[in-house]
């Protein structure tokens, strides 16, 4: 029984090699800037925010960054 719950538990992980996430990164960044916009992408399974969207979300609905990943070096992004 605890196998299944911490198996609910765990964070979804975003499976993308180099080439993927770099794509993903530029195409990222190609979008315009709306501060009043929240962009969430759908991965089937869960949903992602990136950057700015990311941070705001983690920060005010979360109450922490802990659950944050880097997409890409940190240069990229």
């Amino acid at each position: 029984m605890e196998e299944n719950t911490a198996e609910q538990n765990k964070l979804p992980e975003l499976k993308l090699d180099a080439r993927q996430a770099q794509g993903f990164i530029s195409f990222f960044k190609t979008l315009p800037q709306d501060a009043r916009a929240v962009r969430f992408f759908d991965r089937n399974d869960y949903y992602t925010a990136h950057g700015e969207n990311a941070t705001f979300i983690a920060k005010t609905y979360y109450h922490t960054t802990t659950t944050l990943r880097q997409l890409g070096s940190g240069s990229d992004f």
